[in-house]
């Protein structure tokens, strides 16, 4: 599974990041110049976010396609509502418009909903809409269902929609830290991951472990200026979150949340 590593912009210089080909790219970011540089000369599949789930910074579809082409963005994040498929689907149908009109992009729908119901038929939206390129798993499906939700999502998908598992996305982290040992286990074929959590983690001063739970991205995480001790702790924990992404050996056994 490809892994897109969201990191302070102090440590966009250093290798792991450097070396990846698999990105997902914030709007809110791209005025900050040590960002936007990344942006421009990141190499590989370059995914732009749409901003929801970065508190209130949803970006409005005209400043998404600007920055796309800016950017030289392959694929664009489809505006959505956190935990809310009603909204999401809404604001997908208004957004459609703009992607017929930018067909120079793919466009990937995120799967949101109130009750496992609702996820599941913004999930049929998208694999039915017939203008989705990909469709991505949020980790509120798991946060909100359960630590083995994203795989039943898939599953979804997969044998029931028969939508395409290398056009799959699982969108951030779950509260489940080492959740992607999972998902690599269960979910075969499925494209990529995007996470912020090692850093998150190693600024924190703690070790990327089974069976930790997650803890919420701080406000000033971009600009964080670890020292060196953070700095280790968040190289090593990238390398173990990497090794968790490419193992597809047995998974022991779903964690228990952290308190």
């Amino acid at each position: 599974m490809q892994v897109a590593l969201i990191c302070p912009f102090s440590l966009l210089s250093s290798p792991t990041i450097h070396q990846q080909t698999y990105h997902l790219l914030l709007p809110h970011l791209l005025k900050q110049p040590a960002y936007h540089q990344y942006a421009l000369t990141a190499k590989g599949w370059k995914m732009l976010d749409n901003g929801e789930a970065e508190g209130s910074r949803q970006t409005s579809p005209l400043t998404l396609i600007t920055w796309a082409g800016h950017i030289h963005a392959d694929e664009i994040v489809v505006p959505d509502s956190m935990a809310n498929g009603y909204e999401t689907r809404d604001m997908a149908r208004d957004f459609k418009e703009w992607a017929e009109r930018n067909s120079q992009y793919k466009y990937m729908g995120v799967v949101q909903g109130e009750t496992w119901q609702d996820a599941t038929t913004t999930a049929t939206y998208f694999a039915f809409g017939g203008w989705a390129h990909s469709i991505a798993i949020p980790r509120t499906i798991a946060n909100q269902f359960g630590q083995d939700a994203r795989v039943k999502m898939f599953n979804v998908l997969t044998e029931i929609h028969n939508w395409p598992a290398n056009r799959i996305h699982f969108l951030g982290s779950s509260k489940y830290a080492d959740e992607v040992k999972l998902l690599v286990k269960e979910c075969s074929g499925a494209r990529g991951i995007d996470t912020s959590m090692p850093y998150v983690l190693g600024l924190h001063h703690t070790m990327l472990e089974e069976g930790i739970g997650y803890i919420d991205r701080p406000s000033a995480f971009f600009w964080a200026d670890p020292d060196r001790q953070q700095r280790d702790l968040c190289a090593s924990n990238a390398r173990t979150f990497l090794d968790w992404a490419r193992d597809a050996s047995v998974y022991p056994g779903l964690s228990t949340e952290a308190s």
